[in-house]
């Protein structure tokens, strides 16, 4: 049930309730924008790169462009959440460094996402999250006024965050490993090979982490990236070799299947 929804150009916002959840409703994913996530009720873990962040009421995370995440919610209590994805630029205005988008940033892929409660002024973090998905008629000036100090606060706390050791699974360097070399030639058995595990096994430790086997998880960070050079201009068939993809006929199915647009349509759409 959508409990309040906004979305214009640079900006969406939602709040919706399950009140009974389906766990195979949630697979890994990730976004072309930035994204603010509350968990309000419910009981689970949010898989991020592999990190698994075990939840409680309030927890804020947070995610960067293509960095994937993944619920795993249990079906057994009514599941709440709100969530922001929004354009880095919306800010640029108001803070012309972005200083407000360093938590999101100035960090490695997959760390520090979770923020909780507990460690900012309870009332001011609860107020902020309440009044910014409360309005009936929505607009982007009330959501700004509301997720600015929220940013603000976060990067407070983000000056002296560490992460809980106990998030980091045996995925962790697998994880890593493919995002360092994300655009070269990568496939199971070279990974099982740097790693001294079957590909049975290597592909079972990286999807219990990520939801994901790891053919997936590259292709779907590699489109990702494709899609925004081919947005920023770039052609078509230069992005995909770019992104690692050797056949662009593969490419253009993968594309269009995953994005529902083919990449001269973004690309058209883009100028």
């Amino acid at each position: 049930m959508q409990l309040f929804f906004y979305q214009d150009d640079v900006i969406s916002a939602h709040r919706t309730l399950d009140e009974a959840p389906d766990p195979r409703a949630f697979s890994m994913h990730a976004h072309e924008r930035l994204e603010l996530y509350c968990f309000l009720r419910g009981s689970g873990h949010f898989n991020v790169e592999g990190r698994r962040y075990k939840l409680r009421e309030g927890d804020v995370l947070l995610m960067r462009e293509a960095e994937t995440h993944m619920l795993m919610i249990s079906p057994d209590a009514p599941y709440e959440r709100i969530a922001v994805h929004f354009d880095p630029e919306l800010l640029r205005g108001l803070d012309p460094t972005l200083q407000l988008l360093r938590p999101f940033y100035d960090r490695p892929l997959g760390t520090r996402n979770r923020y909780r409660m507990g460690a900012a002024e309870d009332g001011f973090w609860r107020e902020c999250l309440q009044k910014l998905t409360a309005e009936p008629s929505p607009d982007r000036t009330t959501l700004l006024a509301y997720l600015i100090p929220l940013l603000a606060e976060i990067t407070r706390l983000a000056e002296t965050a560490e992460d809980d050791p106990k998030t980091v699974g045996e995925a962790a360097p697998i994880v890593a490993y493919v995002n360092r070399h994300l655009f070269e030639p990568l496939s199971l058995a070279q990974l099982s090979g740097v790693f001294f595990m079957s590909q049975s096994q290597l592909n079972r430790v990286f999807r219990k982490a990520t939801g994901s086997t790891a053919a997936r998880y590259i292709e779907i960070k590699r489109l990702l990236a494709a899609r925004s050079r081919i947005r920023q201009g770039e052609k078509p068939g230069e992005a995909s070799r770019k992104c690692g993809f050797g056949d662009y006929s593969s490419f253009f199915r993968a594309y269009r299947a995953y994005f529902g647009a083919s990449p001269s349509d973004d690309r058209s759409a883009a100028k």
